[in-house]
């Protein structure tokens, strides 16, 4: 791959990865009992999953037992619950994903991490 081609696919990828980012982090502000994976999964941008496989849901949405690739639904979270977000946006023709669902869990009162 010539450089110059290189520098472009990298600052797409970067460009994509910076959206992932920002969903995760809209995501784990709107983790709290009673929201359903559902309404987290309106936080999402355009999915990769969706557009290409034809996936049920913008994101993954695992809770607690499930392990990965869980499919949002009417499930509201609980205090306690262990929540594993797996999010990648179709951007250009690249898209990032992280290498593993990142687990964001509501520790202890009003505690969400």
């Amino acid at each position: 791959m010539h450089v110059h081609q290189f520098t472009r696919r990298l600052e797409s990828l970067r460009a994509a990865g910076r959206v992932v980012r920002r969903m995760i982090q809209a995501m784990k502000r709107a983790i709290r009992p009673g929201v359903t994976t559902a309404e987290l999964d309106d936080i999402g941008a355009r999915s990769a999953p969706s557009l290409v496989y034809g996936f049920p849901g913008t994101s993954c949405i695992s809770v607690n037992e499930e392990a990965v690739h869980g499919i949002p639904n009417g499930r509201a979270l609980s205090e306690g619950d262990l929540v594993k977000l797996d999010v990648t946006v179709k951007r250009t023709a690249s898209w990032p994903m992280p290498r593993k669902p990142s687990p964001w869990g509501m520790r202890g009162k009003n505690s969400y991490a």
